[in-house]
């Protein structure tokens, strides 16, 4: 088994291959060029440094937001072109679950945040339940306080927009807010990439008609031009 992942709902996209027995390459991309430009040469040259190809992959699996819209329009638009060509099956997964998974052994509630801008985060609260990472409230985009109000127990937070919002977190939740180490809160298509592999042995796949973006809060060029309407 082989799964294409693919992440650019941050700053930082990343592209990566998984294994049957975990991530087999990763690259991560901090230039300032655009998600547009620089993610479909990334994955020429990560299928090309591990002698891979298409052919090869069983499954392409992409974050689908929450997070930057044109981040996110640009991978699923890839991810859904490399489908589409190859006859591959795809698996979606969520941003904020992608941030969640890698800490399931805590034994606390993960909050994944990232930084939606105007003062708001997209967040979700999870939960690991017998080894699995569930959603416990809904993905919502919210300001970071509003949504403190709804944290009623020791809680663990994780992603960019939990660091940008640590005063304001620590301060509404004090004791019951922890924070994972600041390496930690980068989304990274390795950690897609690991749920995708369970996803993909539960034959949680889609089609490229099938897969679209969760935006949650719809894109501003929507909003000015039916504003404009």
């Amino acid at each position: 088994m082989v799964i294409l992942s693919i992440e650019a709902s941050t700053e930082v996209s990343s592209v990566a291959l998984m294994g049957e027995s975990g991530l087999i390459s990763e690259y991560s991309l901090c230039s300032k060029v655009k998600h547009s430009r620089k993610l479909l040469p990334a994955i020429q040259r990560i299928l090309s440094d591990q002698d891979f190809s298409m052919k090869q992959v069983d499954a392409v699996a992409v974050s689908v937001g929450p997070g930057s819209f044109t981040g996110v329009r640009v991978s699923v638009s890839t991810a859904k072109g490399l489908a589409f060509a190859d006859n591959k099956p795809l698996i979606p997964v969520s941003s904020l679950l992608g941030l969640a998974y890698g800490f399931g052994g805590v034994g606390l509630p993960i909050c994944a945040m990232l930084d939606a801008r105007k003062k708001e985060v997209y967040a979700g609260l999870f939960r690991s339940i017998n080894g699995e990472m569930n959603l416990i409230s809904p993905e919502v985009v919210i300001a970071p306080a509003r949504f403190c109000e709804c944290i009623k127990e020791p809680t663990l937070f994780v992603g960019e927009g939990a660091v940008k919002y640590q005063s304001i977190i620590k301060e509404h939740l004090r004791s019951f807010a922890s924070f994972v180490p600041p390496s930690s809160n980068l989304l990274s298509a390795a950690a897609v990439g690991e749920v995708a592999v369970q996803k993909y042995k539960l034959g949680q796949t889609v089609s490229h008609e099938s897969l679209v973006p969760n935006y949650i809060r719809r894109p501003e060029a929507e909003i000015f031009y039916r504003n404009r309407a």
